[in-house]
């Protein structure tokens, strides 16, 4: 009841014969090294320009972590506003002036005190209305002040800072900075 076992081929094929090298003559080798000469210069400059390109890469993430992470730290720690202070007088500033001696061989100086002339203020017009009791005419209309300017914070203005160099990044990706 046994079969006969076929010999199955052997796991290791037989070893591949060697081919012999093609004789090459002295014109072939020397372009064969030239070749082999500007492979090398080529992959040298190709590896140097890739880690510069590693290093900008490299530099860029860290740029941006720390900008992601500054982002985090002022939002978990908004920055205090600082107590407005009331505006001192202004002192008068003094202008200084060298004169340097030109007659006497010693390097003497002269210092003169200039100070700046003041602005004058323009006074403000008054309006006054006339009342004429006997007169059948209306009033003439009343001159309406401006509304002042609203007053902003200093978070206020640091917020629309912020928007606004956010619209300058857009807009410059936009259309690239044209003007």
């Amino acid at each position: 009841m046994t079969e006969p076992t076929e010999e199955l081929p052997s796991e290791n094929p037989p070893a591949p014969t060697k081919k012999e090298k093609k004789p090459r003559t002295e014109q072939q080798l020397q372009v064969l090294a030239e070749a082999r000469k500007k492979a090398l210069e080529v992959r040298k400059a190709n590896a140097e320009l890739k880690a510069q390109e590693k290093a900008i890469a490299k530099a860029e993430k860290e740029k941006s972590l720390s900008e992601r992470k500054k982002k985090v730290q002022e939002y978990h720690d908004p920055p205090q506003p600082e107590p407005e202070e009331k505006p001192k007088k202004k002192t008068s500033k003094k202008k200084i002036v060298y004169i340097s001696g030109t007659e006497s061989d010693s390097e003497e100086e002269e210092v003169v005190y200039v100070k700046k002339p003041k602005k004058k203020k323009k006074p403000k017009k008054k309006v006054v209305e006339s009342s004429d009791s006997e007169s059948d005419e209306e009033p003439a209309p009343r001159k309406t002040k401006k509304q002042p300017q609203p007053q902003f914070t200093q978070e206020q203005l640091k917020e629309r800072a912020k928007a606004q160099r956010n619209y300058n990044k857009v807009y410059t990706q936009m259309f690239g900075g044209l003007q």
